[in-house]
């Protein structure tokens, strides 16, 4: 998957035709960066979930705590489970700790081709129900959009939690050795 199959299926749910370039569709582009965003930062899906370790910075933190870090340009969203016994503030682009070294788990800002099926599958949906109104003027449409994209949120959430959850995997093989 590519940001052009993810704008056709867009496309598609609006009842447009699909294009080969994505900067062809204007209206939809402008939006995509934003709607992108938003969607995985809504949730920690599996699949954008990024280990971060993070050297300090050799500024002095205007407060209390001794080091400061720059939150990485593609981390969206930190997920506040830092290592044991370890205190961070965040403000701005920077997290703030007492530790030289800070790691953390994060939502990274990844590329449709590594997305799970579902989530591409929001983002489709998201985009058409942003553009809707743009691409068809159709009130209807926008709400069958919204509510087919709740139950499809339920599912994906679902889903996710089941996959990124710690279960120990068990292999049998039916082979006997002889």
């Amino acid at each position: 998957m590519n940001k052009t199959d993810v704008l056709n299926k867009a496309l598609i749910l609006l009842g447009q035709g699909v294009i080969v370039e994505p900067s062809a569709e204007v209206i939809i582009n402008k939006v995509y960066d934003n709607v992108k965003e938003r969607l995985l930062r809504s949730h920690p899906w599996s699949c954008a979930l990024k280990d971060y370790v993070l050297d300090h910075v050799n500024d002095v933190p205007p407060f209390k705590f001794k080091y400061m870090f720059v939150i990485p340009s593609d981390c969206l969203r930190v997920i506040a489970n830092f290592q044991e016994n370890t205190i961070a503030v965040r403000k701005g682009r920077y997290l703030y700790s007492d530790e030289p070294v800070l790691k953390f788990v994060g939502i990274s800002n990844i590329e449709e081709a590594f997305m799970s099926s579902e989530v591409i599958s929001l983002l489709s949906y998201d985009l058409a129900i942003e553009t809707c109104m743009a691409y068809t003027s159709d009130k209807n449409l926008k709400e069958q959009l919204r509510t087919e994209r709740e139950i499809m949120l339920a599912r994906a959430k679902m889903n996710d939690v089941k996959e990124s959850s710690e279960t120990e995997v068990e292999y049998n093989c039916g082979w006997g050795l002889r």
